[in-house]
């Protein structure tokens, strides 16, 4: 819809020029109108009269303050209008280029503006509607036809201008328009150039910057058109590129205004500002200009006039600044600085055009009438210091003297475009027509003509001259280095590849250069990640060490690993954590002492076998002594649970054992020492203390363990496995459960402070019975043990959890395998003379007790039945095995009192102060024990006297 509004407006705009164009027709007058201007008058015009004519947009004034076009641009575009005129007289001197054709020219100013481009194109497309009919009928009268425009610069305005000449199917041809928007072939379709993209460009600056090493770079870019695009594509491929580059401080100027004026002070303020920004950024050097010739001026002129110091800051410069940036007083500050600039295969071939031109006098040059008034204020005129005078260019070296400009060989080539696709196009016309005719043919519509301008291929002035599929040009740019006032190409990017090095190694000594490095941040070492700031840009970085459980990712920042990882050797990335299973020397303790443990419990279950019947043993409470042995066997065994990989198995031995053998131990000393105090403390023989209950009692004991361990491994997680991540392995472990194991030891504890009770309540038996003796030592010291076992296993890491308990088993059999046996083993081995009945102590020691006559008396034969009968005691009668105190009906047991001796009998008879006026209870004969040393014992018929019966306990 907007090209046919357009449209429709320029065909208004004609169609009311019909009736002068008519009038002018009867006046048989020259179509003179179409040389007025349609906007402006007294416009200038270029021009050589030809057969076909080219049109030519130049900018070659700027306006100054919005007002008229008044200002000069550059010699550089005096020196490309003459270029364009210089090739099309060598067209017509050719021969083989449209023979028997003049080709024509006529070039006009666009004033660097998107309007005035605009009125002037209006011109060439008003001639076009003209020879094809639609204007001015009259054959004779019509001027030669315009084929296409060589044009403009900028690429602002030829975007607005191929907009236009599309609509009327007029191609054209640009010498220096790079933005990449005229890439596409729907919007601007009879668009083409003969210099490439921004886009390539704009990759030749990142391969620039590559082989110079810097990683952060200050980014200034001029508005519009030309400077927005290359900036999206730079900054677009900067983002991706390998080298990660940075662009830290970024500035936007404003469109041009041309040099001087109210505007340019506005922006020399907006730069000085950005300048003293960047400042705190010490190690960035390097500077990207993406401006325009006015704008890369104005920023070294600011810079000079902050007095920054020279060296600080490098220049990377595009197109605009080439060969041709007019530099004057700030030659200094631009030293050193790099340049791309279109490729021009050597001066040679251009040296007859600079010949010509420097060769050229006012007054001579009439087909140009902006020479005259060019040469007037640049040449005649001292060439003024004041950085706004426009004729800096016509300086070099201190020497009044024209520059080389960039763009002229794309000029010439795309004035030699156009002459090869006219050839080429009339020679494919009938030649059976006149040449009126034929040429008649050529200008009907341009859409012949682009076919054959999109298959142009020759050799030209800047080299091989071709459009691609999106009608640019060769990708070739010229590497400039700009030293001593002079440029110098130091190599050339040819389609993305630096060939035609002026010295190999050239960028490579750059680098070596003091203070040629341009980064925001320090290279990190191994080891080190970069850490950024809060409100610093992405690329400002400081270093710090990452920890021992990150490594250094792509982006150069510490980056954790998974849970089961750890930084490899370089701390390049990951590698699964190893393995690792319990400390080495803890599973070499535990299986140490798991042996010996072993080897000293079957010692003493030999020992035990061995002296099965002795006295000592059987003092001891054999069977129960046996449980409790097996008990501890299990428990030595239980350390070696530690040696291999964890596995369901192992985990539940663990636990089950870790609870379950512990309360073998206990409840067998927890019966045994259950039956000692009940038999001190009763009157009567004692329920259940012989061997079958009391082993059955044990047993009941151990499976109220073993339910807790086999429910508490149903619901809990005795029988997982898991890993535990350290920073340098992978423990697997047994899953676990603090409350799971309080459950479970507390029953071993219950047990086991139940045995330390019934040892301290026996600790008061005679002194001849140590066998009490021993087992409170061995519970006192177990209850120490467990005391500061159970904050070490709370408190230390999960990884070592599992051998603290394991230790703790072995320790805990240890105790008791030395408590409980180790002086039976000593007795029955070193001192045997002390394992008899007859104990050679008087105080009944070695486990056993000694009656009133000395002799020994056993827990085993009390617990049994076998109470003392008259063989056990000579010189004693024994009544169904009691004696009774007369009177009182209170009898006292003599299994109770053979475990005392002689003199304990008359202390208890004492405390009784028994009645001994009755000889018969219960129509029975009481018989009294009748102790003599020296006389046998004799049954006293009647009743004895008080006296006597304490006569005879003496």
């Amino acid at each position: 819809m907007h090209n046919f509004a357009l449209k429709t407006i320029i065909y208004t705009l004609a169609c009311l020029r019909i009736t002068k164009c008519l009038e002018m027709e009867k006046q048989t007058m020259s179509y003179s109108f179409m040389q007025s201007s349609l906007v402006r008058k007294n416009n200038k015009v270029a021009k050589i009269d030809g057969e076909l004519i080219l049109g030519g947009l130049f900018s070659l004034h700027r306006r100054h303050l919005d007002t008229e076009c008044a200002k000069y641009t550059s010699p550089r575009n005096i020196m490309r209008v003459e270029a364009m005129l210089y090739a099309v007289e060598e067209i017509n001197n050719d021969t083989s280029i449209l023979p028997n054709i003049t080709l024509g020219a006529e070039i006009r100013d666009d004033c660097y503006s998107s309007t005035v481009a605009l009125e002037e194109s209006l011109h060439f497309v008003l001639n076009a509607f003209g020879q094809r009919g639609k204007i001015c009928t009259d054959p004779n009268n019509r001027p030669p036809p315009i084929m296409g425009v060589v044009g403009t610069v900028s690429s602002q305005i030829a975007t607005t201008v191929a907009s236009l000449l599309r609509l009327f199917q007029l191609p054209q041809i640009s010498y220096g328009a790079t933005t990449p928007d005229l890439s596409d072939r729907d919007e601007y379709e009879y668009f083409l150039r003969t210099v490439p993209s921004d886009v390539y460009q704009a990759k030749a600056l990142l391969d620039i910057i590559t082989q110079l090493g810097w990683s952060a770079v200050f980014l200034i870019s001029s508005s519009g058109n030309y400077g927005e695009k290359i900036r999206e594509e730079f900054v677009g491929l900067a983002a991706n590129h390998n080298t990660s580059l940075c662009i830290v401080e970024e500035l936007k100027l404003g469109a041009p205004k041309g040099l001087g004026g109210f505007t340019n002070l506005k922006l020399e303020t907006q730069i000085g500002n950005f300048l003293g920004e960047v400042e705190k950024w010490e190690s960035v050097r390097g500077v990207v200009l993406l401006t325009e010739s006015s704008h890369t001026h104005l920023v070294l002129k600011t810079v000079k006039y902050k007095g920054i110091q020279h060296g600080r800051f490098h220049w990377l410069g595009i197109d605009s600044w080439g060969v041709g940036q007019p530099l004057g007083e700030v030659e200094d500050v631009a030293s050193g600085a790099i340049s791309i600039a279109l490729h021009v295969p050597s001066p040679a071939s251009l040296k007859k055009f600079y010949d010509h031109f420097r060769a050229l006098k006012p007054g001579t040059n009439l087909r140009n009438p902006w020479f005259d008034p060019f040469w007037k204020e640049c040449v005649n005129n001292t060439v003024s210091t004041n950085s706004s005078n426009a004729c800096s260019d016509y300086e070099s070296n201190g020497k009044k003297e024209w520059n080389d400009d960039d763009k002229v060989p794309y000029v010439f080539d795309s004035v030699y475009a156009f002459a090869h696709g006219l050839d080429a196009l009339l020679r494919t016309t009938n030649a059976s027509l006149n040449l009126s005719e034929r040429l008649e043919k050529l200008s009907e519509n341009g859409t012949d003509l682009l076919q054959y301008l999109k298959i142009t291929n020759f050799t030209g002035k800047s080299g091989n001259v071709r459009f691609d599929c999106y009608g640019n040009g060769v990708r070739r740019y010229d590497i400039m280095s700009y030293v001593n006032r002079t440029y110098t190409k130091i190599a050339v990017w040819n389609e993305g590849n630096f060939t035609n090095f002026i010295s190999r190694d050239w960028f490579e000594d750059r680098k070596k250069m003091i203070n040629s490095s341009s980064h925001c941040g320090q290279e990190c070492q191994n080891g080190e990640g970069r850490v950024i700031d809060q409100d610093d840009p992405s690329c400002c970085w400081h270093c710090e060490p990452c920890s021992s459980k990150e490594y250094v990712n792509s982006d150069s920042e510490c980056q954790s690993c998974a849970v089961d990882e750890r930084p490899n050797r370089n701390r390049t990335g990951c590698e699964r954590l190893p393995e690792d299973g319990p400390t080495k020397w803890v599973i070499v303790l535990l299986t140490i002492w798991g042996c010996l443990g072993l080897i000293s419990t079957a010692f003493v279950a030999f020992t035990m076998c061995k002296f099965y019947s002795t006295p000592l043993m059987m003092a001891s409470g054999r069977e129960l002594m046996l449980v409790l042995l097996a008990g501890i066997a299990l428990s030595f065994l239980l350390g070696f649970a530690l040696l291999g990989e964890p596995s369901t198995r192992r985990c539940v031995y663990q636990r089950f054992g870790s609870g379950v053998f512990l309360a073998v131990c206990y409840s067998a000393i927890l019966v045994k020492t259950n039956r000692i105090a009940r038999i001190f403390r009763g009157r009567h023989r004692p329920a259940f203390i012989t061997r079958g209950p009391q082993l059955l009692i044990t047993a009941l004991l151990v499976s109220i363990q073993v339910g807790i361990s086999l429910i508490a491994s149903f619901f809990g997680t005795t029988s997982e496995v898991t890993e535990l991540y350290e920073p340098d392995h992978l423990h697997m472990i047994c899953r676990t459960s603090g409350m799971e194991y309080i459950i479970s030891i507390s029953y071993n504890v219950l047990l086991l402070l139940l045995c330390t009770v019934y040892a301290f309540l026996t600790r008061k038996l005679p002194a001849n019975f140590n066998e009490a003796k021993l087992v409170g030592i061995t519970m006192y010291t177990t209850c120490v043990q467990w005391i500061c076992f159970i904050p070490l296993f709370y408190g230390t890491r999960p990884v070592y959890r599992t051998s603290v308990l394991l230790l703790n088993s072995c320790f805990n059999a240890t105790v008791l395998l030395v408590g409980m046996f180790g002086q039976k083993v000593y007795v029955v081995w070193v001192r045997p003379e002390k394992n008899t009945r007859q104990a050679s102590n008087p105080r009944g020691r070695n486990g056993s007790t000694t009656s009133a006559s000395g002799q020994s008396i056993h827990m085993d034969d009390v617990a049994n039945g076998n109470v003392p009968s008259e063989k056990d005691f000579p010189g004693c009668h024994v009544y169904r095995s009691h004696v009774y105190q007369t009177g009182k009906k209170k009898k006292y047991s003599l299994a109770k009192f053979a475990y005392f001796r002689r003199d304990d009998y008359r202390r208890i008879f004492a405390e009784t102060k028994p009645s001994c006026s009755k000889t018969t209870l219960n129509n029975r004969p009481l018989t009294v024990l009748n102790h003599s040393s020296k006389k046998s014992t004799k049954e006293v018929q009647g009743p004895p006297t008080c006296s006597s019966h304490l006569g005879m306990m003496g």
